[in-house]
């Protein structure tokens, strides 16, 4: 099983506390708290760390994942000026089972920088399956460029809700859809290198209300293309979410997916994670959390 390291920083706070919790075996010392841990970003959600089950515990949702101390590995000192790493055997770092929400995909270039985009090889395989899925309802366009978008920030969030999501529905295989969205006049850098990325209070009110809509065919979001000063158009192909979505008519009052049957319901007032329906001959879904979505490719075609 491969094993992901803590950022420097967050992991040289946690073996301060652990070699604290190690040498006392106090209750006081057995937790600690990670506010706002996300990435080094400083911003996020909070977590607690507890040293006598080696765990993390999502302090909103609860949800945890096993941790392991390595012995004699490359760390950083939490103080600025001094040494630059080392070698220690005295040192550890924390980690953390790569199939959970620190997991990065395997084919991302290595951080820093945090966001990084590049172009795709147009003779690659990746390349030519975006591509397809593009021309599949616009056969007459030229995609000029396809680029890959990494940001650390809201992959690890987006991951996140992916294994919670796989939690909630361990028998389901259709959880996360790769979807076209166009930003109309919004430059799609503005989502694609920020930690926010897309944005629902920042959506207008649509058909199914103030949510972030994404479509199956690029045919639709042609529509709401982004134009570039050079006269190509751009639209990204993200990887949605889509959860328990439910199939609904037009509702433009909605600001969350509607609360599912209680035949349906696992604990009360439980809600679908999306909802879904036909427009222009397309069937488009609509998410009103930020964290469902990832800009995973930038098209530019003409």
């Amino acid at each position: 099983e491969k094993w992901v390291a803590y950022p420097p920083k967050d992991s040289s706070t946690i073996e301060k506390h652990f070699k604290k919790w190690s040498a006392t075996k106090s209750t006081a010392d057995q937790t600690l708290k990670l506010i706002g841990f996300v990435a080094g970003k400083g911003k996020g959600n909070s977590y607690e760390i507890d040293f006598k089950d080696m765990q993390q515990k999502n302090s909103g949702t609860g949800f945890c994942r096993r941790l392991q101390r390595v012995s004699g590995t490359k760390t950083s000192s939490a103080d600025e000026g001094e040494e630059e790493e080392k070698e220690e055997e005295s040192k550890a770092d924390i980690v953390t089972p790569s199939r959970l929400f620190l997991t990065v995909p395997t084919s991302w270039r290595p951080s820093p920088p945090d966001t990084q985009i590049w172009a795709l090889n147009s003779g690659s395989g990746e390349y030519k399956i975006v591509e397809k899925a593009m021309k599949a309802s616009m056969s007459s366009i030229t995609v000029t460029k396809i680029e890959k978008i990494q940001n650390t920030h809201q992959w690890l969030r987006f991951s996140f809700y992916l294994e919670h999501f796989k939690t909630k529905y361990p028998e389901r295989t259709d959880l996360c859809r790769r979807l076209f969205h166009g930003t109309s006049s919004n430059d799609p850098k503005i989502i694609w290198d920020s930690d926010e990325g897309f944005d629902s209070r920042c959506s207008g009110n649509g058909m199914w209300g103030q949510g972030i809509y994404f479509a199956t065919k690029s045919t639709y979001s042609d529509g709401y293309a982004f134009s570039t000063s050079s006269g190509e158009k751009q639209m990204f192909y993200a990887d949605v979410l889509v959860g328990d979505s439910v199939d609904l008519k037009s509702d433009s009052s909605l600001r969350m997916p509607p609360t599912k049957p209680a035949s349906l319901q696992k604990k009360p007032n439980e809600r679908y994670d999306s909802v879904n329906g036909v427009t222009c001959s397309t069937r488009v879904y609509i998410v009103y959390k930020n964290e469902q979505v990832y800009p995973h490719y930038l098209i530019t075609y003409k």
